[in-house]
């Protein structure tokens, strides 16, 4: 992966824990959960599946990477 901008921070909503959000890409290899204590699971997700895998929405300023990202 490569980092491409930062996105910001916030505090997580459930735990208070800082979240940092980074905007990357895929260089290669296979997608995998590096930490299965803080990641339960990783699926490849199509913008018309996003909001059912987030259902209280992304961070504002990740919604906004990911429709300029997603856009036909």
């Amino acid at each position: 992966m490569a980092a491409l901008r930062a996105l910001g921070q916030q505090g997580h909503p459930a735990t208070g824990r800082t979240m940092v959000y980074v905007a990357c890409d895929v260089l290669a290899g296979t997608a995998h959960a590096a930490s299965p204590v803080e990641v339960a699971a990783l699926v490849w997700a199509g913008p018309g599946e996003l909001a059912g895998l987030v259902p209280d929405g992304f961070y504002e300023p990740v919604q906004r990477h990911l429709d300029q990202a997603m856009a036909p």
